[in-house]
């Protein structure tokens, strides 16, 4: 009582120390046992089906003394040698079918149940002692000493298979079973004992790689078979021999050949084999496969717990992914990652985490300085769409000031193409992120003001007195101080503009009318003519023009997209080197 205490005591000892705190105990005691019972193909599909098995051997009665005579005073020297003991046997199974998987699964141990059916006979005939009788007493015919056994059953195989391509196996099986001892030369059989075979046997056996379309795999092995006797006396009712009956307890070896379905391991296996590598988000994916591939296995509870156990140890390959991108400096790959590692629990792993998103986010704000310097705004804007998605680690802060900072550089982009609307558009944008650019803003306000301005003098000149005031109020609008002298010509060109419009006609509000093009970006790159550009997606909703000191030509043509964003084209001396979406 004692030792099965101390035993107990030290199962669950195990039990506890085996597994982390993440398990409850009775995961723990499942897990454990699940190991102790596992099969060296964990999470293997069973054996379910044994077209046949043919085997061919010999088996020998042991010991003379099988023989038993009506005296003991008669003997059968023949019998002595073990020549004459000895049967060449030819056995086969058919149809073993795993019928009990549809009552439990199984995956430790495999079960098969089918019908046995084998002869045996002694290839040598042996000749009777000079004192028994050698003839039939009605026919004539002569006597040989020949044994021939014919049986017929049901079998029980166990199977437990060691890896992909072995097993052993033991089985179990009962036959009707009939043993003749005497034949002679017209083939009529003597001597007839019934009854009952019971055999237990073991064998191993090896599968080939090869995987029929049926699924089915061929197997050859060897095996030990034991035969214990149930069978009545000889039937002898004109009594012409002494023998009584013989004993047919015996031991025979064959060599096998079967098609067998089943043994092969699951996606299970391979998301164990990930798991043990330390790829827990490959392992976990296959867990998940493997479950909705096999809701009945036997080890799904355990698939279960191992993602679970998956899902516990993804942060720290994620960690490690990022170190890596890190080290190659694919800081948006970091970033991705990071969001994985911090779904973790672990405190400790997440003081590291913010270690390394500091690391992180400082190298990538490097990386927007140097787009910024670079003029390359719009890889600056994917990059802060990027970041503005991370919710992990407070980087607010310094990713709106950088979104003001894209903003201003918009603006004056646009101010530079004489697109005022649109430059303070971007400049309001801004100052709404980052209140420190305002010097900035004010000194390209100033400079859009001044633009307007000058607009006012060529639509004065075109006698376009609509637009000119239009543009005045806006000038205004941005240049309080000078609001006062604005408005009086403002009142000067409304007084032309009454007197004008039975005669005049006035231009159409274009900026507010930009047509909508569906926008295939597909369609174009880099080195296409400004020709072939208007070919393909017609006028440009907004067009502007620069030279520079060198008298190169810059044009910048926007379209505005069925989705609402814009498409900015820059052209070169009519040919197009920029493409930025927005």
């Amino acid at each position: 009582m004692r030792r099965a205490i101390l035993i107990v005591f030290f199962y669950f000892f195990l039990v506890l120390s085996g597994f982390g705190s993440s398990f409850s105990l009775k995961d723990k005691i499942l897990l454990r046992t699940a190991k102790i019972l596992r099969s060296p193909i964990e999470y293997r599909t069973p054996f379910t089906m044994d077209v046949f098995d043919f085997r061919l051997g010999f088996l020998t009665l042991m010991s003379p003394a099988t023989l038993v005579l009506d005296s003991t005073e008669t003997t059968f020297n023949t019998y002595s040698n073990p020549v004459y003991r000895t049967f060449l046997s030819v056995d086969i199974d058919l149809i073993k079918c795993n019928f009990l998987l549809y009552i439990f699964p199984q995956n430790f141990i495999d079960f098969q149940t089918g019908i046995d059916m084998g002869l045996g006979f002694v290839p040598l005939s042996g000749s009777l002692p000079g004192n028994w009788i050698h003839k039939n007493p009605k026919t004539g015919y002569e006597f040989r000493y020949r044994p021939e056994i014919y049986y017929f059953g049901i079998k029980q195989n166990a199977v437990y298979q060691i890896n992909e391509y072995n097993y052993f196996y033991f089985g179990a099986s009962y036959s009707k079973a009939r043993f003749y001892l005497y034949r002679d030369i017209e083939g009529n059989r003597y001597l007839t004992q019934k009854g009952g075979l019971f055999s237990l046997s073991f064998g191993f056996k090896s599968i080939s790689r090869y995987v029929y379309e049926s699924g089915f795999r061929n197997a050859v092995g060897v095996e030990v078979r034991f035969n214990f006797d149930r069978m009545s006396d000889a039937s002898d009712p004109e009594n012409v021999s002494p023998i009584k009956k013989i004993r047919f307890n015996s031991v025979g070896f064959y060599l096998t050949l079967n098609f067998i379905k089943g043994g092969h391991a699951t996606v299970g296996d391979e998301a164990n084999r990930l798991y043990r590598q330390g790829d827990y988000i490959s392992a976990f994916g296959k867990f998940q496969h493997f479950l909705k591939l096999y809701p009945r296995h036997p080890r799904r509870r355990v698939a279960e717990l191992m993602m679970k156990r998956c899902h516990q140890m993804i942060p720290f390959q994620e960690k490690k992914i990022v170190v890596k991108h890190l080290e190659s400096q694919n800081y948006l790959s970091a970033v991705k990652h990071l969001r994985r590692a911090y779904s973790t629990e672990d405190p400790i792993l997440k003081g590291e985490l913010d270690s390394i998103s500091i690391l992180t986010f400082e190298s990538i704000f490097s990386i927007l300085d140097s787009l910024f310097e670079h003029n390359r705004y719009a890889d600056a804007g994917r990059l802060l769409d990027t970041l503005e998605t991370v919710d992990y680690f407070d980087i607010s802060e310094p990713v709106r000031k950088y979104r003001g900072l894209f903003f201003l550089h918009r603006g004056i982009a646009f101010a530079k193409y004489r697109f005022w609307e649109k430059a303070v558009e971007y400049f309001d944008k801004a100052l709404a992120c980052n209140s420190d650019l305002k010097p900035f803003v004010d000194v390209w306000i100033k400079k859009v003001a001044e633009g307007y301005l000058e607009d006012v003098n060529e639509f004065i000149d075109q006698e376009n007195i609509e637009a000119a005031i239009e543009y005045l109020r806006k000038a205004a609008s941005l240049q309080p101080d000078a609001k006062l002298q604005i408005d009086e010509l403002i009142l000067s060109l409304e007084e032309k503009v009454e007197k004008q419009k039975t005669s005049s006609k006035f231009a159409r509000d274009w900026v507010n009318e930009i047509p909508v093009r569906k926008f295939k970006t597909l369609h174009i790159s880099p080195g296409m003519s400004e020709v072939d550009v208007e070919r393909l997606f017609g006028k440009p909703a907004l067009e502007s023009v620069l030279q520079d000191s060198s008298m190169n030509v810059f044009k910048l043509w926007i379209y505005k997209t069925s989705s609402g964003g814009e498409i900015h084209l820059y052209f070169r001396n009519g040919k197009l080197f920029r493409i930025e979406r927005f």
